[in-house]
């Protein structure tokens, strides 16, 4: 299938935004409006200047990234840490940031998180006490994996977590503690569909 995808067609797109469904058919925006675009050979682009020309003139905050794929991973780290813990728990963020049981869960998935990045030439510009001084700035989030538990939807556990076990097995990386939470969520799904 990717290879009936034309990599001139892709736009890489990173969101920083806070959401929550109210209803069925209703968001309601709790937060952020940034997003950050980049093509994924690093190179410049008129297509990429254009778009966010156009989405700064509709209200949003929108930029070109230097290297897209640094912008992905630092919010994978965030995303692939912060996700599941709030799924397993059902914790806000504030309650995450609370226990320091659970930050040492955080920081561990993170540091996995960093090492399979720097495997394909990522290095993500921040410590991982940085990249949880971002996570803090949305306090009293519920995140949207939370969310989906709640609302007995599926979990993005294959697109966040899964995606980054298979990156890791690829480059021989051990990852016990991003795959300790992947089988968590997986039971926590098996019981969502129930």
């Amino acid at each position: 299938m990717l290879s009936a995808l034309d990599p001139g067609r892709i736009l890489g797109c990173v969101v920083h935004a806070a959401a929550q469904v109210a209803a069925p058919g209703v968001v309601s925006h709790a937060a952020g409006n940034l997003f950050i675009l980049g093509e994924p050979d690093r190179s410049r682009s008129a297509r990429s200047a254009r778009l966010v020309a156009t989405m700064n003139a509709a209200g949003f905050e929108a930029k070109v990234a230097a290297d897209i794929r640094v912008e992905i991973w630092t919010k994978l780290v965030g995303n692939l840490s912060y996700n599941p813990v709030a799924a397993l728990t059902l914790a806000y963020m504030d309650d995450i940031h609370a226990s320091e049981p659970i930050l040492s869960l955080i920081r561990k998935l993170m540091e996995e998180t960093m090492r399979v990045a720097e495997a394909y030439g990522v290095r993500v510009p921040m410590t991982i006490e940085e990249r949880i001084g971002i996570a803090k700035k949305l306090s009293g989030a519920k995140i949207s994996m939370q969310q989906d538990v709640e609302r007995r939807r599926p979990l993005e556990t294959d697109a966040i977590v899964g995606a980054v076990i298979e990156l890791a097995r690829k480059a021989a990386i051990a990852t016990p503690m991003i795959d300790a939470v992947h089988a968590l969520l997986a039971e926590r799904a098996r019981h969502l569909d129930r």
